[in-house]
């Protein structure tokens, strides 16, 4: 198992991709899944050896890593434990993402025993199918016609990547714990 060490997108930010349970609608890994072999194998690679290892170390190059840049969300509550227990041994980094797990109970506890590391970002990623995450937690999603306005006076912000290019390595806002509580929105594509 191994980190992406930079793409396009994120800049030299690492991470690490595995197989999702999930076939959402706006998928961006989706895509590079069905498109290149290499990506396939990769992301069956790294769930496969999830099940049996713990988490690689970050890598000393990057202070920040993404939880499933590419594609993925946490495959089991075992798999939830594991990047707590990196995040503890790794207490001068960053790690951020996205999960639609909030939405079965069973994950919650070991999801928000995570959430409270100071090291680790991780917003609900919603949608039309998906419905309200819990009051306490920030979400993240495509941005669609009335997400704005689900936000009730919110704070909200709009990822500039599709736009002017600004890699998340430059922008930062989804993963600084002080701005954790704005809503972060990606245009579809």
């Amino acid at each position: 198992m191994k980190y992406q060490l930079q793409n396009s997108k994120l800049g030299k930010i690492a991470n690490l991709s595995t197989l999702c349970p999930y076939k959402c609608k706006y998928c961006y890994g989706q895509k590079a899944y069905k498109q290149y072999p290499n990506v396939r194998d990769n992301l069956a690679y790294n769930s496969r050896m999830l099940k049996s290892q713990e988490l690689p170390d970050i890598p000393i190059s990057r202070d920040v890593v993404r939880m499933y840049s590419t594609l993925g969300d946490f495959e089991s509550i075992e798999v939830v434990d594991k990047w707590y227990r990196l995040a503890k041994r790794s207490p001068n980094k960053i790690i951020y993402g996205y999960t639609k797990r909030w939405q079965e109970k069973s994950f919650l506890p070991s999801l928000n025993k995570l959430r409270k590391l100071e090291n680790v970002i991780l917003r609900a990623s919603v949608d039309s199918s998906t419905g309200n995450a819990p009051d306490n937690w920030t979400i993240a999603g495509i941005l669609e016609e009335d997400s704005i306005k689900k936000l009730n006076g919110k704070r909200a912000y709009i990822c500039k990547f599709s736009k002017n290019k600004i890699t998340c390595d430059k922008c930062r806002i989804c993963f600084k714990k002080n701005l954790e509580d704005i809503a972060v929105f990606f245009p579809a594509h």
